[in-house]
């Protein structure tokens, strides 16, 4: 299973429950101090050895760049799929209330009661579909849990396995640019898209021998 984030700037296999990876947010043990966080969706790729409960994790990053997993109940789940799903919600632009939420490490905890939301940057309102053209930075990052269990592949077999390399014609980038019908191109060049500060944590842990693929420990 090959798995991307749907917000389109960063790709992450993490473990059942596990904390957003280490680095990737600025961390803060305190309730949170932003009325409203920016929503993602990071899909989640099973590590041998452990089972998950569901495939994905909704989390939210607050404009001081501090963000976490999001907790809600079935009600408040559905009812966000449901606003993403017919366009109201746009993953990685559009943002939730957290007035009321609770931090609990890396978890933001929402009250009970409907998800208050609003636009993000453009503003605008109705129906808004995701942008799925153009180049699209993927990050994909191999977890290491608090329990040593990993994927048994390199970080070289990831990077290939997603981004090809050499005689691989048949890959998860080829595969979004030839489903796209040439509209969405993958890319490793993220620095039209991240921050300088995200662009020297990529830089520091992703190598030309395994392009577009870093590796990060849960303790």
């Amino acid at each position: 299973m090959k798995a991307i984030i749907a917000s389109a700037l960063l790709a992450s296999a993490v473990a059942q429950e596990s904390p957003p990876l280490r680095n990737r947010y600025r961390r803060d043990p305190m309730s949170p101090t932003s009325e409203y966080c920016t929503l993602h969706k990071a899909a989640l790729l099973q590590i041998p050895g452990e089972h998950l409960r569901e495939d994905f994790v909704y989390e939210c990053v607050e404009s001081n760049g501090v963000g976490g997993a999001l907790v809600m109940n079935s009600e408040q789940k559905t009812s966000l799929g449901d606003m993403i799903g017919n366009g109201a919600l746009e993953l990685g632009v559009d943002q939730i209330d957290i007035r009321g939420a609770k931090r609990s490490g890396n978890k933001i905890m929402l009250p009970n009661g409907k998800i208050n939301t609003r636009k993000g940057r453009g503003g605008g309102s109705g129906r808004r579909l995701a942008n799925v053209t153009g180049k699209k930075p993927i990050l994909a990052v191999k977890v290491i849990d608090v329990n040593g269990l990993a994927r048994s592949e390199s970080l070289g077999e990831i990077s290939y396995n997603i981004f090809g390399g050499g005689d691989d014609l048949v890959n998860l980038k080829s595969q979004l640019f030839d489903c796209s019908f040439a509209a969405l191109e993958v890319t490793t060049d993220y620095s039209a898209f991240a921050s300088d500060a995200q662009m020297l944590k990529i830089n520091e842990h992703v190598t030309d021998t395994a392009p577009g693929v870093m590796e990060a420990t849960i303790a």
